[in-house]
């Protein structure tokens, strides 16, 4: 796995912050990865959500992230807890923020 990585969530994957939301399915691009110190550390990956999936996560948890200052646009998961997949990421980068920012203030009325 790579930087610019296209990925989906596998089936079962619950949010790592508050082990209450499935996240099975959904899909972003990954942004960074921290490769593991030895070989007792797993891989961990940045994913930057995609609008598709912006647009399914569940208001709680953007409410909740909102609150406690944790990001909900972006998650960190191990590289095991996803699939690389054939197609692009297409978002286009202005209607993605734009969306997050929307999200971030409709929170506030939950």
């Amino acid at each position: 796995m790579k930087v610019g990585n296209y990925v989906q969530v596998k089936e079962g994957i619950k949010d790592p912050d508050y082990m209450k939301y499935d996240f099975s399915g959904f899909k972003g691009v990954i942004t960074e990865v921290m490769a593991a110190n030895s070989p007792d550390d797993e891989t961990i990956i940045s994913i930057n959500w995609d609008i598709e999936t912006l647009k399914k996560l569940p208001k709680e948890y953007i409410k909740k992230s909102v609150e406690e200052g944790v990001h909900f646009d972006a998650i960190n998961l191990l590289d095991k807890e996803v699939i690389v997949l054939s197609e692009m990421y297409k978002n286009d980068k202005k209607e993605r923020e734009n969306l997050v920012i929307q999200l971030e203030t409709d929170s506030d009325s939950i």
